[in-house]
């Protein structure tokens, strides 16, 4: 197969992105004839976006994937005796005024759609970064809250009875800023974190714990890498002039990027056939991802393992040291116990 991959000079630029507001994540669906394409951009949730067309440039080719993810640190397992003590810790009489829910995930999308059919009042905060995210039922706030004093502020200020923290993994910028703001004002917070992906059988998995160690590893050990990690980060591999990277983004990096490179744009989900097709087609050596879980990006482990490609898994940042649980269902057991409220 011919090398396509285009020798470029990165842009200057570094990547300006940053974990703001909820971790907001867009996938861009641009299936074209034949050519592969797909992108993934930073703490992202391809389910979360709305395709929005992009024009190709002679650098990138069609069909990439989402946002991939984390590998990670293993969350607080609570006894049921501490869990206990946690509910009665936080416990309110009443249904809740209003839940704020930290979005830009599937995840916190059903949630607040869930919540709002109950008929509880739910704003759902995202961070702005899309511009064509996908609206979950109920109120809808836009950008970053500028800090956890003003968040804070605008907990009290519009009567928030519950913070529900359901962004992405790795947004651990708003994570740190939730757990702030609700310590100060005395408000229950909820961490809803989806599981994340563990190694099976047949799995060759090399942990890391930042995209700059994994980086070190590609240059070391590796030709043809895939890279699922984002857009935030792809300039930890800027300094890479040997390796032929392939790039799977959903909006195009700002950033610098290593010298051989070739980007694809899509989205999620993607299914085993197309990622076993896909590694096999580009000779991909190795798979550099993020631990972020669900399903959606997960067929590309399955399809590394089937071919023996190690993957290297960034990890994920430890888990903010909050009452958390893993699905949407879980997340409204818990206000039923906190609030005594039936209708969710």
């Amino acid at each position: 197969m011919p090398d396509a991959y285009a020798e470029a000079e990165s842009a200057g630029r570094e990547d300006s992105d940053d974990d703001r507001g909820s971790g907001e994540h867009a996938a861009v669906d641009a299936s074209q004839s034949g050519d592969e394409q797909r992108v993934s951009d930073d703490p992202v949730d391809a389910e979360e976006f709305v395709p929005e067309p992009l024009t190709a440039t002679p650098l990138e080719r069609t069909r990439d994937e989402v946002d991939e993810s984390e590998l990670a640190v293993p969350e607080p397992v609570l006894s049921p005796e501490h869990k206990a003590a946690v509910i009665d810790s936080h416990r309110h009489e009443g249904p809740p005024n209003k839940i704020l829910i930290l979005g830009g995930t599937s995840e916190g999308r059903k949630l607040a759609d869930l919540i709002t059919e109950a008929g509880l009042d739910v704003v759902t905060s995202l961070a702005g970064r899309v511009k064509r995210p996908r609206l979950p039922q109920g109120e809808v706030r836009i950008g970053g809250f500028g800090g956890p004093q003003r968040m804070g502020r605008y907990l009290m200020e519009s009567s928030v009875d519950l913070v529900i923290d359901a962004t992405h993994p790795f947004a651990e910028r708003i994570s740190a800023s939730a757990l702030e703001a609700s310590t100060s004002t005395g408000t229950p917070l909820l961490r809803l974190n989806r599981p994340q992906w563990t190694p099976g059988e047949g799995d060759n998995w090399l942990s890391v714990s930042s995209a700059e160690e994994a980086a070190r590893l590609v240059q070391e050990r590796f030709k043809r890498p895939l890279l699922t990690i984002g857009r935030q980060q792809l300039s930890a591999f800027a300094g890479d002039a040997r390796s032929s990277y392939l790039i799977r983004c959903v909006e195009p990096p700002d950033g610098k990027l290593p010298r051989r490179y070739l980007l694809m744009f899509d989205r999620g989900p993607f299914d085993f056939d197309s990622e076993h097709s896909l590694l096999r087609r580009h000779r991909i050596d190795v798979v550099v991802t993020k631990n972020s879980g669900g399903d959606a990006t997960a067929a590309k482990l399955e399809a590394a393992r089937s071919l023996h490609i190690p993957v290297i898994m960034i990890e994920r940042p430890p888990s903010p040291p909050v009452p958390t649980v893993h699905t949407v269902a879980e997340a409204a057991q818990w206000i039923v116990e906190v609030f005594g409220s039936s209708r969710v």
